[in-house]
């Protein structure tokens, strides 16, 4: 029975096994506080191991919690616990599982005994409030404080803050003090309100593409601004003030290309001339001088300024002809011999005409622009299980517009890109002068898949 004139509530809880009385305070969790959070709080204040209740940090999913034996206890006496489950914003196989190592928060949070409820999931990195990144819990504190309460345990110095990682220990001490400050507790409520709203609207966007948003840091990174622009709401990386560039998307309809593909040619060399005569007349320059740079390189390092047409226009050929390069005898991708090839079978992507081709070409072109936009040098390898054309559940493609100003880079005069390969046959590097990279750093660059 919940003591409305006591400051917490007590309850007899059959379903433990046990006659003791659990508590919890009655103000109820912090805003957008973690379900994992408030097991670690519940384990100290009611003295009770979390192994003697089904481990509970384990849970992952809505169906481990529907069966778990503190579910029914919370639902009831917790207000608004949905707000608190982190597979409510998120797919369960992209929640950490809270194993050694995997533990984040954010260093300012956890100074109150707060843990919030994105932090849980695979690519959340910030922590909108604090504006900064999260930081993962070392060896030694995930041992000795993310187990709970346990009756060996000594005396905790309540203040302790770990040397390595900066964690410390969940528990109510903290939180009763940061409590005296209700504009702290206003910032929780706003903040968690504005990111859980986020997740909810690019679910509702393309359950495919938030899937892959979910999964990945590059695909969330490369994801992120154009869901910003389909749902003119701010992504937690935004609110944490980390600055990115926004570049303009379209999506675009697959299914009904998918029915006409016989209209158009379905070779490789004969798509690749219509490219070529549609798209790169005034590029054929540049494109010389890039296929000069793809033969046997005979030990000759080789620098040209950046054409995006040509670059993305070889790109595509690269990965129908060869799938995975740089490797060894791959030297040239010259027009020569392609009609032979009748299909794109060394390509994952869903292209059976001209318009699946060009859709290929645009999002390639795109993502030099995303990557060349970051500021820094990297080196281009084409795999050829690296899709660009993601269909969603409505059989649509995002891609990334290219802008006028960055598909005309080589008209002009000074650029401050440049395309590099050296003697041996290794892949193209992109130099960005902006990043103060030397040609002699070429192998610190990081290498960025298309």
């Amino acid at each position: 029975m919940k003591a409305i004139s006591k400051p917490f509530v007590a309850i007899s809880e059959d379903s433990l096994g046990a006659t003791e009385r659990l508590f919890y305070p009655e103000c109820g969790p912090m805003p957008y506080e973690s379900i994992y959070s408030i097991y670690l709080k519940f384990s100290y204040l009611n003295g009770i191991k979390l192994s003697a209740v089904d481990r509970p940090l384990n849970i992952i999913s809505e169906q481990q919690w529907s069966g778990h034996v503190l579910t029914s206890w919370l639902e009831s006496r917790v207000a608004d616990i949905d707000s608190h489950l982190p597979w409510r914003y998120a797919p369960y196989k992209y929640i950490y599982s809270n194993k050694l190592g995997e533990f984040r928060f954010c260093k300012e949070c956890i100074r109150f005994g707060y843990h919030s409820v994105f932090n849980s999931i695979l690519t959340h990195n910030v922590c909108a409030l604090h504006k900064c990144s999260l930081t993962r819990a070392c060896f030694h504190c995930a041992v000795e404080y993310l187990h709970g309460f346990r009756p060996c345990q000594s005396i905790p110095h309540f203040m302790k803050k770990c040397s390595v990682c900066g964690f410390q220990r969940i528990e109510l001490t903290r939180e009763f003090r940061m409590r005296r400050s209700p504009r702290l507790l206003s910032s929780l409520e706003e903040f968690g309100r504005r990111q859980a709203e986020w997740y909810e609207s690019i679910f509702d966007v393309d359950l495919v593409y938030f899937n892959h948003y979910c999964e990945q840091d590059e695909q969330r990174n490369y994801l992120t601004g154009s869901f910003e622009i389909l749902t003119k709401l701010k992504s937690p990386e935004t609110l944490a003030g980390f600055s990115r560039v926004i570049q303009s998307c379209i999506f675009v309809e697959l299914g009904r290309d998918r029915d006409c593909g016989q209209s158009y040619p379905e070779t490789q060399g004969a798509i690749c001339e219509q490219l070529e005569a549609r798209h790169l007349g005034r590029h054929q320059y540049c494109l010389r001088f890039l296929n000069e740079m793809l033969r046997y390189p005979d030990g000759a390092e080789t620098t040209v300024n950046l054409c995006p047409i040509s670059l993305a226009y070889l790109i595509l050929r690269i990965k129908g002809v060869y799938g995975k390069w740089p490797v060894p005898g791959s030297t040239s991708i010259n027009l020569a011999g392609m009609p032979e090839l009748a299909s794109w079978g060394r390509i994952s992507d869903p292209i059976s005409n001209y318009r699946g081709a060009f859709l290929l070409f645009l999002s390639i072109l795109g993502r030099l622009q995303y990557h060349i936009s970051q500021g820094c040098s990297f080196a281009i390898l084409c795999r050829p299980d690296k899709r660009h054309l993601i269909v969603g559940e409505t059989e649509r493609v995002i891609i990334k517009k290219a802008t006028y100003s960055f598909r005309s880079m080589c008209q002009r005069s000074s650029s401050r890109v440049r395309l590099f390969r050296n003697g041996v046959g290794g892949p193209i590097t992109v130099i960005v002068e902006a990043d103060k990279c030397s040609v002699d750093g070429y192998f610190g660059i990081k290498n960025v898949i298309f």
